[in-house]
C-alpha cells in the first residue's frame, strides 16, 4: 500500500545523491517532489513504513523516485513514517531554495513499536534535509520533540537552521545534526503546518483560537517566543494544515496573498488588506492536507495533494 501526504514544488536541478553512493537522476526544473510513505507492498502501519520522494512533471507524469534511509548508516539516521498518520509528511522547501526538508521518526524497519505514541528520547524525531550538493542528511535527531505524538511540518532558511513541529511539544529549533533542539513557544503545542516565507515563521493548527499563526518575529531560535494568529484570520472552526504566501501587489510591503489546504475540503485563498486577511474565494475538493504553487507576475499556479 501507498500513502502520499505531501508535496513540494521543487524549482532546482541537481544531483540526487543517497547515502549508500547510489546516484539518481537529477530533478528537472519546475517539477514536483511528493513525500510518499508505503512501498506498494507492505500494508501501512503504525510501526512505520518507508518514506520515497517522488518527482513528477507538474502534468502528473512520474519521474524518479527516491529512498529515504530505513537503517542507520554512518551518522545518518532512519526516516520512516507512521503508515496511519495521515497528517505527517508535511514537506517543505527552504527559504533560500537550496533544500527539501521534512520529518519523520529515527525507527529502523522492520519495527515493532507504535511510532506515533512513543517517547522521543527512546524514538527520535528526525529532520531530514536534502541539498542542493544531492546530499541526503538524516543527522538531525531529536531525543525531545513532539515526544508521545506525530511530527508533522519541518522547515529551514538555509539547510542549517531547521524547525519542526508536531501533535506535541509545539514547534522547536535546531541546528544541523543536533539531538536537542529548543521549544520556541508554549502556546499552542499541537501544531500542523510549519514553514518561513518572507523572513517569518508561520505555523498552521486547530488548537483553541489559533488557526494560522505566526512564531515570534522573523525566523526564532530561542525560548519565550508568541504564537499569533494572523490578524483577521478565524480563530475557531476549520482544519488547516499546508499553505503558501505570495508577495503578488508591490503596493503591499511583505507577502500579501496565503492559500490555506483545509482538510474539511477546501483551499481557501486570503489577501492582506489594510494589515488585516481577508477571505477572498476557496476551491472546493476532496480531503487536502499539503498545498505548494508558484507565482508568475500576478497568476498563482497550485498544486496540492
Amino acid at each position: 500500500m501507498k500513502r502520499f501526504t505531501l508535496l513540494a514544488i521543487y524549482l532546482l536541478a541537481f544531483l540526487l545523491i543517497g547515502m549508500n553512493g547510489i546516484a539518481y537522476s537529477q530533478f528537472t526544473p519546475g517539477n514536483l517532489v511528493v513525500y510518499r510513505v508505503g512501498d506498494g507492498v507492505n500494508a501501512l502501519a503504525n510501526t512505520g513504513n518507508a518514506v520515497f520522494l517522488d518527482e513528477y512533471t507538474t502534468a502528473g507524469v512520474f519521474v524518479q523516485s527516491v529512498a529515504m534511509p530505513t537503517a542507520v548508516t554512518g551518522s545518518n539516521q532512519p526516516l520512516v513514517a507512521a503508515g496511519n498518520a495521515s497528517s505527517e509528511g508535511l514537506m517543505t522547501r527552504s527559504a533560500d531554495g537550496q533544500y527539501l526538508v521534512m520529518a519523520g521518526y529515527a525507527a529502523t524497519l522492520p519495527n515493532a513499536t507504535n511510532l506515533t505514541s512513543s517517547a522521543s528520547a527512546t524514538t527520535p524525531r528526525v529532520i531530514g534535509v536534502v541539498n542542493a550538493a544531492g546530499v541526503i542528511n538524516t543527522t538531525t535527531a531529536l531525543t525531545d520533540a513532539s515526544t508521545g505524538s506525530n511530527p508533522r511540518g519541518a522547515c529551514s532558511t538555509d539547510g542549517i537552521s531547521l524547525w519542526i513541529d508536531g501533535g506535541a511539544g509545539g514547534a522547536r529549533y535546531a541546528p544541523l545534526g543536533a539531538t536537542v533542539s529548543t521549544q520556541l513557544s508554549t502556546t499552542p503545542t499541537n501544531l500542523r503546518g510549519l514553514n518561513v516565507f518572507g523572513g517569518q515563521l508561520y505555523t498552521s493548527s486547530a488548537s483553541g483560537a489559533f488557526r494560522l499563526a505566526t512564531i515570534g518575529t522573523g525566523a526564532p531560535t530561542t525560548s519565550g517566543q508568541t504564537t499569533t494568529n494572523l490578524p483577521g484570520f478565524p480563530t475557531s472552526g476549520g482544519s488547516p494544515y499546508g499553505f503558501c504566501f505570495f508577495d503578488l501587489d508591490a503596493s503591499v510591503p511583505g507577502v500579501d496573498v496565503v492559500y490555506i489546504a483545509d482538510d474539511g475540503g477546501t483551499i481557501q485563498k486570503y489577501s492582506l488588506v489594510a494589515g488585516s486577511w481577508v477571505a477572498n474565494g476557496t476551491i472546493a475538493v476532496a480531503v487536502v492536507r499539503s498545498i505548494t504553487g508558484s507565482a508568475t507576475g500576478t497568476s498563482v499556479t497550485l498544486y496540492a495533494s
